[in-house]
Parts: structure tokens; C-alpha cells; sequence
């Protein structure tokens, strides 16, 4: 203590305590400085950013700001189809509440085993305008989106032009439009054939042009167009051996096709990411549900069946006691009338002796 004392007394003991204060001061000063710089330079680059922003078509900035939206879209499209292909939810449970229209190539969505006839209106041999038939049962299901998936049949030799077909196939999508407004309509482009297909029938080399004009179709009547046109450059393996059908392989990834554009569709109309995830989750857990409630009907049905089969075996088992208690009683009968009747000539015999 005494020491400390004679050091606040002595001038070299001021000194020493003032150095220390001066030092800090001095540090506080230049970091406040630094950073009265920084902010000044980050105000200058801020007072240029503004005038870039000034000296740029508004335009311009709208379409960057939309562009970046779609992105940011995408992206978040893309996280759903992901949960899909990671096999967390079924591809096939997202259609559920959809219908899907076309001749031969959309009924195997049915054959193969991957959708019902609640969802696919299809038939082999079948034009565009053939849709029309479906309308009534398509209007009954009320599905939120309808898949047109035509033209196989129609460009081969059908119609006479291109033209003639856009006008049968533009009757059928007002016509549905009209009767089911609830139902956002997608046009699927004709998928290719290939070379074996159309060696066998040159008409299909006409599928081009014609895709060339529903796509036009789509475009002015306002309905989403999925295009399928890579499918025979991406997946020349899936092509059955007459090179117009597929192997079932092919219908997740056409089925994935269609789903991603009918995502894209839904979330650029309503801007709602969540909503769309949460209508995919409720798809599937629907889906589920009515898979359970199948398998135990099912399973249901089975074990009626085998009652109803033990119930059978049981009343033949009943029947074949009855037949042999019959039988005995039979052999018995006829052996008591058997010697009566012996009975009988013994005593005529004895009469007439």
C-alpha cells in the first residue's frame, strides 16, 4: 500500500499509470475511426448501388426479380419430386383426384398394374375425338386435373391433315372445359415411335408436324403442354418390340412427367410451396389409407371364401354319413325282406307237400 503511494506521488510513478490511459484512449480513438471509414465506405457503395439501379430499365429488374422467383420455384418443386423418387411418397399416389385420357399407350397404366379405371378412361384403337365418349363418366369422378394423352391412332391415316386433327382434338377441350371448370386440362405431346415403327407404318413420320401443331393448340387455347419428345433419345430401352408401346418400366417416368408439370403449374398459380407439399403429403396418406382398406377387405374376403369352403366340406362330410347310415339300412331292409320271402315258400311248400 505504502508503495502504491509513493508511486502516485513520485512523477515517474504519474507517469507510468498515465501511459497505460493514454494507450487506450488512443486505441478507442482509432478503432472508432476505422470504423467511421467503414461505414462511409459502405455508404458509398450503397449510394452507387442506387445509382446503378437508377441508370437500368425497370423493365429489365422486373424480369431479373422473376426470374430469380422461378428459380427459387424450381427448387422448391424439385424438393418435392425428390421426396418421390427417394420412394417416400408414391408417384402413383398423386394421382389421386386426376383423370387420364388416351387410347392403348394410357390403358396400360391400367394393364401394368399401376393406376385403376377410376383414374384412366382409355381404350385401345382410340382418337381424340373418341374423348368424348368418357365425358359423362370423367364429369361424375370431378378429378382436379384431367391428362389428355391422344394422337397415336389420329396420325395414322385418320385425319388428312394436321389441321383437321387440331380441330377435332380443340372440340374435345372446350368440351371439357365447359362441363368440368374446376379441372385444369394438360395436353401431352405424342410420344415418339421408333425406326421399327415406322418402317412398318410410314405414317408415323408425321408425328413431328403434328406435335408441332398441338403444341400451337395448347399454347392458344391456354392448356398446359407436357412434352415428351426426348423420351425415345432418353429411354430407347423401354420401347416394347413394335416400337410404339413401352414396357412398364416407362410409366413412372412418363407418370414423373406429367406430375412435374402439373406441380409447376399449381405453384406458379398460387405461390405456395407449403400448400403444394401438403396436398402431396395428404395424396399419399389418402392413398395409404385406401390401400389398407383394400388389403382388408381383402383379406376379408378370403376368410369368407374359406369358411364358406369349410361350411361346404362339412356338408358333404354330413352327406356321405347319411349316404352310408342309407346304405346299411338298405342292405338290411332288403336281407328282412329276403327271409320272410323265404319264410314265405318254406310254409307253401310245406302246404303243398
Amino acid at each position: 500500500m505504502k508503495l502504491l503511494n509513493l508511486i502516485k506521488k513520485s512523477p515517474a510513478g504519474k507517469l507510468i499509470i498515465a501511459v497505460p490511459v493514454i494507450l487506450l484512449v488512443i486505441v478507442l480513438f482509432l478503432a472508432l475511426r476505422k470504423d467511421r471509414v467503414d461505414n462511409s465506405a459502405k455508404l458509398q457503395q450503397g449510394i452507387a448501388y442506387l445509382e446503378s439501379l437508377e441508370a437500368r430499365n425497370p423493365q429489365d429488374m422486373i424480369d431479373e426479380l422473376r426470374e430469380k422467383q422461378r428459380e427459387e420455384e424450381s427448387a422448391k418443386v424439385d424438393e418435392i419430386l425428390a421426396r418421390i423418387d427417394s420412394g417416400e411418397i408414391s408417384v402413383w399416389s398423386q394421382f389421386n383426384g386426376s383423370a387420364i385420357l388416351g387410347d392403348s399407350r394410357a390403358e396400360d397404366f391400367v394393364f401394368d398394374g399401376f393406376l385403376t379405371t377410376t383414374n384412366v378412361f382409355a381404350e385401345k384403337g382410340t382418337m381424340c375425338t373418341d374423348a368424348m365418349d368418357y365425358l359423362d363418366a370423367v364429369a361424375a369422378a370431378n378429378p382436379s386435373r384431367i391428362f389428355f394423352t391422344y394422337g397415336m391412332n389420329d396420325v395414322d391415316g385418320y385425319w388428312n391433315t394436321a389441321a383437321e386433327f387440331i380441330e377435332g382434338y380443340t372440340k374435345v377441350i372446350n368440351a371439357y372445359r365447359e362441363r368440368i371448370p374446376g379441372a385444369v386440362l394438360f395436353v401431352n405431346s405424342i410420344i415418339p415411335v421408333n425406326a421399327h415403327a415406322i418402317e412398318n407404318d410410314s405414317n408415323y413420320k408425321n408425328i413431328p408436324e403434328y406435335n408441332e401443331a398441338l403444341k400451337k393448340m395448347a399454347d392458344d387455347l391456354g392448356v398446359c403442354w407436357i412434352d415428351c419428345d426426348s423420351y425415345l433419345d432418353d429411354y430407347p430401352e423401354l420401347y416394347d418390340t413394335d416400337g410404339q408401346h413401352f414396357f412398364p418400366e416407362m410409366y413412372p417416368i412418363w407418370a414423373r412427367t406429367m406430375l412435374k408439370t402439373a406441380f409447376d403449374y399449381e405453384y406458379e398459380k398460387t405461390g405456395d410451396a407449403d400448400a403444394l407439399s401438403q396436398q402431396v403429403s395428404a395424396n399419399a396418406s389418402a392413398a395409404e389409407a385406401a390401400k389398407q382398406a383394400a388389403e382388408t377387405e381383402s383379406a376379408g374376403d378370403a376368410q369368407q371364401t374359406e369358411g364358406d369352403a369349410e361350411a361346404v366340406d362339412g356338408t358333404a362330410d354330413t352327406s356321405g354319413e347319411d349316404g352310408e347310415i342309407s346304405d346299411e339300412g338298405g342292405e338290411t331292409s332288403d336281407y328282412a325282406d329276403g327271409e320272410t320271402e323265404e319264410a314265405g315258400n318254406a310254409e307253401t311248400a310245406g302246404g303243398d307237400a
